[in-house]
């Protein structure tokens, strides 16, 4: 295998001659398509998206909240078996997926997301599921792409760290937490701090991103340590340790 991707309940890897194996709840075992693949992407749930050689996204597996980009909202049981076209007729050169909602990056430096966007993970302004692409707002022109639980991030040619979504964990580092239900960006905002970064990684509830000083930072839920800090466990209150702004990664 050239690549490999992992989701909640399958994996899948990709062959030198473009062609997908997966394994656990998705199907097909052979994703069978009319051009070679050249990039993975699984969703936290049981989705499976990939980039064909054109840029065209294809992806397979459960859609009920949008995730498959084919311009439906798929009833329980009603999965997508073999890889369709996510609409739109877009060309991508990177391709995140989250829990329930997938994004890409084309080659000018625009993100387009689909799927579930209640928690405004879609980065469109709107807190609504979107079952076909729809823009990130906003003039930044991006280089990488990452897709946590119910947040994204995007990384600007500029160096700066953009993310949308979901916030009461501090995932999106914008310096709110709580489990509040207004804790949410519906558009990119930046990172905390005035570092510019190079790389950046999501999780469930958390993200990481390396900067130029050469350090790795994290932020958002903490509490088995998922930071990297030397913080975690729970309070008196049963909440978990968590930051929404960036933390330094301790050495090993």
């Amino acid at each position: 295998y050239e690549a490999l991707a992992a989701g909640l309940f399958h994996a899948c890897g990709l062959t030198q001659e473009g062609a997908a194996f997966c394994r656990g709840q998705l199907t097909p075992d052979h994703a069978i398509l009319r051009e070679p693949l050249t990039a993975l992407a699984s969703g936290g749930s049981n989705f499976q998206c990939a980039l064909g050689a054109s840029g065209s996204a294809y992806c397979w597996g459960e859609g009920r909240n949008g995730e498959l980009g084919d311009g439906i909202f798929h009833l329980p049981g009603d999965d997508q078996v073999s890889p369709t076209a996510v609409l739109g007729g877009l060309r991508f050169a990177t391709i995140a997926a989250g829990r329930y909602h997938a994004c890409g990056l084309t080659a000018a430096g625009e993100v387009y997301c689909w799927g579930s966007g209640g928690r405004g993970q879609l980065g469109d302004g709107l807190a609504i599921d979107s079952p076909v692409p729809v823009r990130v707002v906003g003039t930044r022109v991006y280089r990488q792409l990452t897709a946590g639980g119910d947040h994204s991030c995007g990384l600007g040619e500029d160096g700066v760290l953009d993310c949308w979504g979901e916030g009461a964990f501090g995932e999106v580092g914008d310096g709110g937490t709580g489990l509040d239900v207004e804790l949410r960006r519906v558009t990119p905002g930046a990172v905390t701090g005035p570092r510019r970064w190079l790389q950046v990684a999501a999780g469930l509830l958390h993200t990481c991103g390396l900067a130029d000083d050469g350090n790795a930072y994290c932020w958002g839920f903490g509490a088995h340590g998922e930071l990297g800090n030397g913080q975690s466990g729970w309070d008196t209150n049963g909440n978990g340790f968590m930051t929404s702004t960036p933390v330094l990664v301790a050495d090993p």
